[in-house]
Protein backbone atom coordinates (compact mmCIF):
# COMPACT_ATOMS: atom_id res chain seq x y z
CA UNK A 1 0.00 0.00 0.00
CA UNK A 2 2.65 2.39 0.80
CA UNK A 3 4.52 1.62 -2.96
CA UNK A 4 0.89 3.00 -4.02
CA UNK A 5 0.78 6.47 -1.72
CA UNK A 6 4.07 6.96 -3.32
CA UNK A 7 3.39 6.65 -6.86
CA UNK A 8 -0.55 7.80 -7.16
CA UNK A 9 -0.07 11.37 -5.68
CA UNK A 10 -4.41 10.97 -5.64
CA UNK A 11 -3.60 8.73 -2.68
CA UNK A 12 -1.65 11.16 -0.46
CA UNK A 13 -4.54 13.94 -1.04
CA UNK A 14 -6.71 14.52 2.19
CA UNK A 15 -10.10 15.34 2.26
CA UNK A 16 -11.08 18.25 3.97
CA UNK A 17 -14.90 17.50 4.43
CA UNK A 18 -16.14 14.67 5.91
CA UNK A 19 -17.88 11.86 3.82
CA UNK A 20 -21.62 10.80 4.40
CA UNK A 21 -22.55 7.22 3.34
CA UNK A 22 -26.05 6.84 2.52
CA UNK A 23 -28.52 3.93 2.38
CA UNK A 24 -32.79 3.49 2.06
CA UNK A 25 -33.27 0.82 4.83
CA UNK A 26 -36.77 -1.01 4.30
CA UNK A 27 -38.15 -0.41 8.01
CA UNK A 28 -38.51 -4.37 8.21
CA UNK A 29 -35.13 -5.02 7.50
CA UNK A 30 -34.28 -1.96 9.88
CA UNK A 31 -36.38 -3.80 12.76
CA UNK A 32 -34.17 -7.05 12.19
CA UNK A 33 -30.62 -5.66 10.93
CA UNK A 34 -30.56 -2.42 11.98
CA UNK A 35 -27.84 -0.66 9.93
CA UNK A 36 -25.26 -3.50 9.90
CA UNK A 37 -25.74 -4.35 5.90
CA UNK A 38 -23.90 -1.45 5.33
CA UNK A 39 -21.43 -1.79 8.19
CA UNK A 40 -18.37 -3.71 5.88
CA UNK A 41 -18.67 -0.52 3.61
CA UNK A 42 -18.68 1.71 6.34
CA UNK A 43 -15.71 -0.05 7.82
CA UNK A 44 -13.68 -0.11 4.30
CA UNK A 45 -14.31 3.68 4.11
CA UNK A 46 -13.07 4.38 7.55
CA UNK A 47 -10.31 2.50 6.85
CA UNK A 48 -9.18 5.07 4.21
CA UNK A 49 -5.62 6.62 5.61
CA UNK A 50 -6.07 9.65 3.16
CA UNK A 51 -9.72 10.80 4.65
CA UNK A 52 -8.79 13.20 7.27
CA UNK A 53 -12.47 13.43 8.63
CA UNK A 54 -15.19 11.55 10.30
CA UNK A 55 -17.56 9.05 7.60
CA UNK A 56 -20.94 9.41 8.86
CA UNK A 57 -23.41 6.29 8.15
CA UNK A 58 -26.52 7.63 7.42
CA UNK A 59 -29.69 4.60 7.68
CA UNK A 60 -32.83 6.05 5.73
CA UNK A 61 -35.46 3.84 7.26
CA UNK A 62 -38.09 4.40 4.77
CA UNK A 63 -41.57 1.95 4.00
CA UNK A 64 -42.24 0.88 0.47
CA UNK A 65 -44.94 2.85 0.04
CA UNK A 66 -43.00 6.02 0.41
CA UNK A 67 -42.55 8.46 -2.91
CA UNK A 68 -38.74 9.75 -3.99
CA UNK A 69 -40.20 13.26 -2.73
CA UNK A 70 -41.30 11.48 0.88
CA UNK A 71 -38.19 9.21 1.15
CA UNK A 72 -35.86 12.52 -0.22
CA UNK A 73 -37.27 14.68 2.78
CA UNK A 74 -36.55 12.44 5.34
CA UNK A 75 -33.26 11.82 4.36
CA UNK A 76 -32.96 15.92 4.06
CA UNK A 77 -33.99 15.91 8.11
CA UNK A 78 -31.37 13.60 8.86
CA UNK A 79 -28.64 14.48 6.62
CA UNK A 80 -28.97 18.39 8.44
CA UNK A 81 -29.22 16.98 11.68
CA UNK A 82 -26.19 14.28 11.41
CA UNK A 83 -24.00 17.22 9.70
CA UNK A 84 -24.69 19.93 12.02
CA UNK A 85 -21.34 20.65 12.93
CA UNK A 86 -20.24 20.93 9.26
CA UNK A 87 -20.46 23.05 6.82
CA UNK A 88 -20.57 20.96 4.07
CA UNK A 89 -20.35 16.84 3.26
CA UNK A 90 -19.46 14.48 0.39
CA UNK A 91 -22.35 11.92 -0.36
CA UNK A 92 -22.20 8.89 -1.45
CA UNK A 93 -25.38 7.00 -1.80
CA UNK A 94 -26.26 3.65 -2.44
CA UNK A 95 -29.15 2.24 -5.16
CA UNK A 96 -32.51 4.35 -4.64
CA UNK A 97 -30.43 6.61 -1.57
CA UNK A 98 -28.72 8.04 -5.02
CA UNK A 99 -31.91 8.98 -6.41
CA UNK A 100 -33.87 10.27 -3.31
CA UNK A 101 -30.23 12.27 -2.70
CA UNK A 102 -30.65 13.74 -5.64
CA UNK A 103 -34.01 14.88 -4.87
CA UNK A 104 -33.24 16.55 -1.48
CA UNK A 105 -30.04 18.42 -3.46
CA UNK A 106 -32.04 19.90 -5.68
CA UNK A 107 -34.93 20.14 -4.56
CA UNK A 108 -35.12 20.27 -1.06
CA UNK A 109 -32.51 22.74 -0.41
CA UNK A 110 -29.41 20.02 0.08
CA UNK A 111 -27.60 21.83 -2.15
CA UNK A 112 -26.61 24.12 0.48
CA UNK A 113 -24.74 21.28 2.66
CA UNK A 114 -23.49 18.92 -0.27
CA UNK A 115 -19.94 19.48 -1.51
CA UNK A 116 -20.17 16.12 -3.74
CA UNK A 117 -22.61 13.53 -4.55
CA UNK A 118 -21.34 10.08 -5.74
CA UNK A 119 -23.60 7.28 -6.67
CA UNK A 120 -23.25 3.66 -6.88
CA UNK A 121 -25.89 1.09 -8.58
CA UNK A 122 -28.04 3.89 -8.53
CA UNK A 123 -31.14 3.32 -11.51
CA UNK A 124 -30.88 7.14 -13.15
CA UNK A 125 -32.51 5.64 -16.17
CA UNK A 126 -34.73 3.52 -14.93
CA UNK A 127 -34.81 -0.01 -13.22
CA UNK A 128 -34.77 -3.19 -15.55
CA UNK A 129 -36.66 -5.37 -13.58
CA UNK A 130 -39.56 -2.92 -13.75
CA UNK A 131 -39.26 -2.06 -17.10
CA UNK A 132 -38.89 -5.67 -18.15
CA UNK A 133 -42.36 -6.19 -16.26
CA UNK A 134 -43.96 -3.09 -18.09
CA UNK A 135 -42.89 -4.27 -21.33
CA UNK A 136 -43.92 -7.58 -21.17
CA UNK A 137 -45.77 -8.63 -17.85
CA UNK A 138 -45.99 -12.26 -18.86
CA UNK A 139 -41.84 -12.66 -19.87
CA UNK A 140 -41.43 -12.41 -15.81
CA UNK A 141 -43.92 -15.35 -15.18
CA UNK A 142 -46.13 -15.11 -12.38
CA UNK A 143 -46.51 -11.42 -11.26
CA UNK A 144 -46.49 -12.73 -7.27
CA UNK A 145 -42.68 -13.16 -8.23
CA UNK A 146 -41.87 -9.50 -10.44
CA UNK A 147 -43.71 -8.19 -7.03
CA UNK A 148 -41.39 -10.13 -4.23
CA UNK A 149 -38.56 -8.84 -6.18
CA UNK A 150 -39.64 -5.26 -6.24
CA UNK A 151 -40.50 -5.80 -2.51
CA UNK A 152 -36.89 -7.23 -2.02
CA UNK A 153 -35.73 -3.78 -3.44
CA UNK A 154 -37.42 -1.72 -0.33
CA UNK A 155 -40.77 -0.43 -3.28
CA UNK A 156 -43.78 -1.64 -4.04
CA UNK A 157 -46.00 -2.07 -7.34
CA UNK A 158 -47.13 0.77 -6.35
CA UNK A 159 -44.38 3.29 -6.55
CA UNK A 160 -42.16 0.93 -8.70
CA UNK A 161 -43.61 3.11 -11.56
CA UNK A 162 -41.34 5.58 -9.97
CA UNK A 163 -38.18 4.13 -11.63
CA UNK A 164 -39.61 3.44 -15.02
CA UNK A 165 -37.40 4.52 -17.55
CA UNK A 166 -39.99 7.38 -18.52
CA UNK A 167 -40.66 8.90 -14.92
CA UNK A 168 -36.82 8.47 -14.64
CA UNK A 169 -36.53 10.82 -17.81
CA UNK A 170 -38.96 13.46 -16.55
CA UNK A 171 -36.97 12.92 -12.78
CA UNK A 172 -33.85 13.70 -14.55
CA UNK A 173 -34.98 17.40 -16.67
CA UNK A 174 -36.19 18.52 -13.22
CA UNK A 175 -33.40 17.16 -10.64
CA UNK A 176 -30.36 18.92 -12.62
CA UNK A 177 -27.25 18.21 -10.83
Amino acid sequence: MDKLIQKLPIRSKQLHTPVVLLANINQTHFMSLGAEYYKPLYKSLKSQENLGQPILLVANVTNPLMTIEQRAENLTQKIKKVTSKYEKVHLIAHSFSGIDARCAISMMGLHKKVHSLTTLSSPHHGCAVIEKANKNPHSVGNISHTEKAIEALGLSMANAQEFSAPNMAAFNKIATD
